[in-house]
């Protein structure tokens, strides 16, 4: 009997991965980051969206959170095994092991910011699904964050505090960071 081996492309590993809560900067940050990198840029949700042919939201309701998790891991693996990608990743994108695995294996960014904050910049967050009902915004964002946090930070290299910053300042703050391979291969 003959072993059935399945193929697969491996991860590339100069990828950066923008994680945390929504709001908290990740789509912002990655088109300028991107940009100064001469790296594509990724909306992971957006991609999700366009594979689905229905809006975050939508898919949640309609098809439930599982199926949308199952198309989030497929894109994250397609996006990881190519080339120089700034992706965008959703807040609940570290909730899936395979995906921890994933991140762990690119140059994976934390962006935080305190649940107050991040309830201002979304401000009533009535087409997220996972505040849908919500009685105070910043109280339900601290419950997943509560949850989220030690995910966040088991798969990420570098972490970001986003408060009060506009997105030339992290990025300037980002770059010395970054490993050298990254910086060599932008030249």
């Amino acid at each position: 009997m003959h072993a059935k081996t399945q193929s697969h492309h491996p991860f590339a590993t100069n990828n950066i991965c923008l994680i945390g809560l929504m709001g908290s900067g990740k789509s912002t940050l990655g088109p300028p980051l991107a940009e100064r990198l001469g790296y594509h840029f990724v909306d992971l949700d957006a991609e999700i969206s366009r594979s689905m042919g229905s809006s975050v939201r939508d898919i949640f309701e309609q098809l439930g959170e599982d199926k949308f998790r199952a198309e989030e891991r497929k894109q994250l693996r397609s996006y990881c095994q190519m080339e120089k990608q700034v992706i965008a990743c959703g807040g609940g994108v570290v909730v899936t092991t395979d995906n921890l695995e994933c991140l762990r294996r690119q140059v994976t960014i934390y962006l935080s910011a305190t649940p107050e904050t991040l309830a201002q910049r979304i401000g009533t967050g009535k087409e997220r699904p996972l505040l849908k009902g919500a009685v105070s915004v910043a109280q339900r964002l601290a419950t997943i964050l509560k949850e989220r946090e030690p995910l966040y930070h088991d798969c990420a290299r570098i972490t970001l505090h986003t408060e009060g910053r506009d997105p030339r300042s992290l990025i300037d703050e980002l770059i010395p960071l970054l490993p050298q391979e990254i910086l060599i291969r932008k030249q």
